[in-house]
């Protein structure tokens, strides 16, 4: 999972144990090469304790706060510190308030990745338009996420997948105009597609999709 994470991401770990400690458990798992040079433990001075960690990564890789996502299991030290600085958190197996996302197992990742560059792409297509509006999640029904920005509805995702969903439409093209909404492709590159979405409410297409199973 982490070497399909990294054609993507670069990694950076952050642990206050002992360095050897660290080094050794990264062997163990055979990711060590992951975080070749990128990981910093309790021997240095970039610790999670001292609540300079994250400000210290930002400043040494000249990174934007923005483009970066904290992940860890502990709210006081993995989450609010890079909160504060305006990076995206996930918190692993615990609650919280504070995070932007939570999952119960690291294994729930990439998910929560898909969902970081479905409103990355959307955001980045609402600055170059000058829509200034806040967004809204909505539940998303597949691997696209619906967003409401300031009265209508977005909806991001993988090229193949807002495909997909255009081609259901299609099947339901003659339902009530109260019940099938307008839709409108309205940016895309290789990798994903923004489809604009007519607001109807509590009762959209995903609630309609959902309570029909698809059925057409």
């Amino acid at each position: 999972m982490l070497e399909r994470i990294a054609a993507n991401y670069d990694f950076v770990l952050i642990s206050d144990g002992p360095k050897i400690w660290v080094e050794n458990v990264l062997e163990e798992l055979g990711v060590k090469d992951l975080f070749q040079g990128k990981t910093f433990t309790g021997d240095g001075d970039i610790r999670k304790v001292f609540g300079n960690a994250f400000e210290k990564i930002v400043e040494k890789f000249s990174l934007d706060p923005s483009d970066c996502i904290s992940v860890g299991d502990q709210e006081s030290t993995d989450i609010l510190p890079a909160k504060k600085l305006g990076i995206k958190t996930v918190i692993v197996g615990k609650r919280s308030d504070a995070a932007d996302f939570e999952i119960k197992e690291i294994a729930e990742i990439e998910n929560v990745l898909l969902k970081i560059e479905n409103e990355y792409f959307l955001r980045k297509y609402l600055a170059e338009k000058g829509i200034d509006s806040s967004v809204k999640r909505l539940a998303g029904s597949s691997r696209c996420n619906s967003f409401l920005v300031g009265d209508k509805i977005f909806k991001s995702g993988p090229v193949e997948e807002i495909g997909r969903e255009i081609k259901l439409i299609a099947r339901f093209g003659m339902l009530p105009a109260r019940i099938f909404p307008r839709v409108e492709i309205v940016a895309s590159d290789e990798e994903k597609a923004i489809m604009e979405m007519e607001n109807m409410g509590e009762d959209n297409f995903d609630d309609f999709i959902l309570k029909t199973g698809g059925r057409g």
